[in-house]
């Protein structure tokens, strides 16, 4: 799958939206975020790197991993990110990626 530019605003956080998929089972600091930001901020390319994992539902997509780097690049307001959308998957496969990453 080719990773395409996603408006920041059209990305929601994975809180459990989807039937069947847990909600993003990571908790982090602000701090965690404002260290992460930095990184990205030094080195953007490891965005382009490591591009977000997303899924749509209805007009937004559901980020399924990566959800800690869109707040980070929300807080260094970023237009867009680079993400690989998920289309059709079964639930079990959306729910291994938010497991797995």
């Amino acid at each position: 799958m080719k990773p395409i530019k996603i408006k920041i605003t059209k990305l929601e956080g994975n809180k459990g939206q989807i039937e069947g998929v847990p909600r993003n089972p990571r908790f982090w600091s602000p701090d965690d975020v404002d260290n992460l930001a930095k990184s990205i901020e030094e080195t953007p390319e490891l965005m382009e790197a490591r591009p977000l994992i997303v899924t749509p539902l209805g007009n937004k997509y559901v980020v399924l991993a990566g959800n800690m780097r869109v707040a980070a690049v929300r807080k260094l307001g970023w237009k867009d990110a680079l993400c690989c959308v998920v289309e059709n998957a079964p639930i079990e496969t959306l729910k291994a990626i938010v497991l797995k990453d």
